[in-house]
């Protein structure tokens, strides 16, 4: 099973990245055990390690049923009904039970006992059931598969993955040499939709305007200075911004001053030159 856990452990990784998404907790060890007791075989080895991931999920979950809609729409090209997938829980596993099969001459899977006794007899467990939708309302609470519904089990035998009519002319075709080879791509389907999907939103930091600008914008809110027609802010701002950095703050403040006096660019100023020494220490630095 050593190729199994590292796709389970993918699983769950990009099932993380897909919100609204989860499965159960494992089954445990009573869970497993008394389903065999019901089953009457063990599980084979790669269903106990599925199970010990997840016990299935809920009875209205859409998880498989989205990652499986491309082999569902296969299937229902001959299906009576459009299908619903859904990974069993062992309790359901426990009720549809297992279905005896055998090889023939040729090596397919024939469910049922063979005619003769020299064919190998061994099991099918299913694991995940394809159920009709059309009266799926009618059987929530169904104790099994019925007519119309498909399951995919592993085989005792080789742990092959099989997929079964359940009730019927009991077709069975091949449709994986093991577990984690059609997980393989049930795993990458997932990760590819994780992928897909945008980032949270992250805002980007709000824009903070220079101290110069927020300084000459407060003078002019507050009717303090006046610039000259046709003269923005920012263009009175270009040169306030680099005399805020000189040192010492006495200097700083006093070449700002001068320049609201001197600068051509300022039409009228409002205030005498203490108040603007105060505002402008306001935003030395």
């Amino acid at each position: 099973m050593s190729a199994l856990r590292p796709l389970l452990a993918r699983f769950d990784a990009a099932l993380e990245k897909t919100p609204g998404r989860s499965l159960p907790a494992p089954a445990d060890a009573a869970s497993v055990e008394k389903c065999q007791r019901a089953l009457g075989v063990p599980l084979p080895a790669s269903l106990h390690t599925l199970y010990a991931w997840h016990d299935g999920e809920p009875p209205r979950a859409t998880l498989f049923e989205t990652l499986l809609r491309g082999e569902l729409e296969v299937l229902e090209e001959i299906a009576p009904a459009p299908l619903l997938a859904r990974f069993m829980p062992l309790a359901e596993v426990a009720r549809a039970g297992i279905m005896a099969a055998h090889l023939d001459r040729d090596g397919e899977c024939v469910l049922g006992r063979p005619s003769g006794d020299d064919a190998e007899i061994f099991h099918v467990v299913p694991f995940m059931w394809l159920r009709a939708e059309a009266d799926l309302p009618e059987r929530e609470g169904a104790s099994g598969p019925d007519d119309g519904d498909w399951l995919l089990g592993i085989d005792t035998r080789t742990e092959n993955v099989w997929l079964l009519e359940a009730v019927g002319e009991g077709l069975v075709f091949s449709h994986s040499t093991s577990l984690a080879k059609w997980l393989g791509g049930v795993v990458e389907l997932l990760e590819r939709t994780a992928r897909s999907k945008p980032p949270p939103s992250v805002r980007p930091p709000p824009k903070v305007a220079a101290p110069a600008v927020l300084l000459v914008g407060l003078l002019v809110e507050k009717k303090l200075l006046e610039l000259a027609e046709g003269v923005a802010v920012a263009d009175v701002a270009e040169r306030v911004q680099p005399l805020l950095a000189l040192v010492p703050e006495k200097r700083a403040m006093k070449a700002v001053v001068d320049l609201f006096f001197d600068d051509p660019n300022i039409d009228e100023v409002y205030a005498d030159e203490d108040t603007l020494r105060a505002i402008t220490r306001e935003f030395l630095g």
